[in-house]
């Protein structure tokens, strides 16, 4: 790995982060969210493929790298953080450690959530010009995005903007040659309802043993949940390799991140004197979808690419372009268990909450 080390921030602290309803939370703080966007986007640490790149262009790597590593040991390359149980454990790690680094530059930031069923997607506050901006709901046409994202910058840049910059997604991170942001799908499957999300919060059956099967299977890829999400935004983000090149994949995985911790909540109030633990599938439970035990990097006690320790034998199937961005993280390694309590991560991660 190349390019600046993301381990700068390992202190530990006893200060917990809540993070906030986007649609409701004040505008001020909203801004400083995409204000930290904004400043890791135009802070260039290297050069890939002859073209320069961001700390916010080594966070889009990792999760492009993700879709398909190699663990010591193995002939193929496999999906460590989508598509089984890991999904919500990698996904946790990835948002914290993104967070840190948007506090380093803007500190006290948190990382809003999108509430999927607040209403239609539009015109509620979250998508306007003034905060996430619109995602062309039900557009059969891949739209521009505007405000601060514009093709040609905002119209009238905060003064905090950095002078002259724009949103360009670099060229090794585009699909379909596209350097700008755009948005736009002719799906309806929008939104679900709260009752919907109060289910699978509340789910307590299911297939293998553990409830965790059937609610992590309903949370990444039931209708309206997490794959919908990500499709009817459209643009970058109904890409999964490259989904955060739109940065309203935060938001997007900050409510299931709040989806999963809440269901952790009830799932231990439903059963007094269990852990955390006990309510993530045993390392060789079978996976009761596809009858295979779930592969490295999901299960239990595995550790978690890229946050491996220095460990060797670890490749990823990504253009090299690609690979050249990913940010070092010496000296860390971290399971799946690690971020079984959003509360209290360790390994100089603190912890968060949610309103």
């Amino acid at each position: 790995m190349a390019a600046t080390n993301m381990a700068k921030r390992e202190e530990d602290t006893t200060m917990a982060d809540v993070r906030k309803n986007a649609n409701t939370m004040p505008a001020a703080e909203f801004e400083n969210f995409i204000r930290a966007c904004v400043i890791l986007k135009s802070t260039i640490v290297g050069n890939a493929g002859g073209q320069p790149f961001s700390v916010y262009d080594q966070w889009v790597a990792v999760h492009g790298c993700i879709m398909g590593v190699r663990t010591p040991g193995s002939a193929v390359f496999r999906n460590l953080g989508h598509q089984n149980i890991g999904f919500l454990p990698w996904h946790r790690e990835y948002l914290r450690r993104f967070e840190l680094a948007l506090q380093s530059v803007v500190p006290g930031v948190t990382i809003p959530y999108w509430e999927w069923p607040s209403g239609v997607p539009e015109p509620i506050p979250l998508f306007t010009n003034a905060r996430a901006h619109p995602i062309f709901f039900t557009s059969s046409v891949l739209n521009a995005v505007g405000g601060l994202f514009a093709l040609n910058g905002p119209a009238a840049p905060p003064a905090w903007w950095p002078p002259g910059f724009r949103w360009r997604i670099h060229p090794a991170l585009q699909v379909g040659g596209s350097n700008i942001l755009r948005r736009g799908s002719a799906a309806n499957t929008w939104p679900p309802t709260a009752a919907i999300i109060t289910s699978i919060e509340n789910s307590n059956v299911g297939a293998g043993g553990n409830p965790y099967w059937t609610f992590w299977n309903r949370l990444e890829s039931d209708p309206r949940t997490h794959n919908t999400g990500h499709n009817i935004v459209g643009g970058y983000m109904a890409n999964p390799v490259f989904s955060p090149n739109d940065p309203l994949f935060w938001l997007h995985h900050s409510y299931v991140d709040r989806v999963w911790a809440r269901w952790q909540l009830n799932r231990l109030a439903a059963q007094p004197g269990s852990s955390r633990t006990t309510h993530y599938p045993a390392p060789a439970q079978v996976n009761p979808f596809n009858g295979q035990v779930p592969p490295d990097g999901h299960r239990l006690n595995d550790i978690m690419w890229p946050w491996v320790g220095g460990l060797a034998g670890y490749s990823v199937n990504a253009a090299a372009a690609v690979q050249a961005m990913l940010p070092s993280f010496a000296g860390i390694q971290r399971r799946v268990r690690n971020t079984l309590d959003n509360t209290n991560m360790g390994g100089g991660l603190a912890g968060y909450s949610y309103t």
